[in-house]
């Protein structure tokens, strides 16, 4: 949407607010919906998350904040259909922090 409107293109914010509650909306529900198919499909779902968090420092604070702190999680999820998901009973053994397995 930003980048929209840096282009010239507007639209009311009421309009773009709407947009994204509705995205935001039907996002959790076809989340929901992958996830149970993938369940009952038995397929593997890999999730990598990227946590990112950047701290700036104000050179002349005002107040008793001398920073400011920005922070901002990433999950992807992906599917692969032809490998089978791994059962609870063997969750354990593949990720042994002492690398037996």
């Amino acid at each position: 949407m930003e980048t929209e409107h840096i282009m010239g293109n507007s639209c009311a914010r009421r309009t773009i607010n709407n947009i994204i509650q509705t995205m935001s909306e039907s996002h959790y529900l076809s989340l929901e919906t992958f996830v149970t198919q993938a369940i009952d499909q038995k397929w593997l779902l890999v999730l990598v998350i990227d946590d990112y968090t950047s701290v700036h420092t104000k050179r002349r604070p005002l107040n008793e904040k001398p920073s400011e702190a920005k922070t901002m999680c990433t999950i992807v999820v992906k599917t692969f259909k032809v490998i089978p998901a791994i059962s609870i009973d063997h969750a354990g053994t593949v990720h042994d922090l002492n690398g037996r397995h």
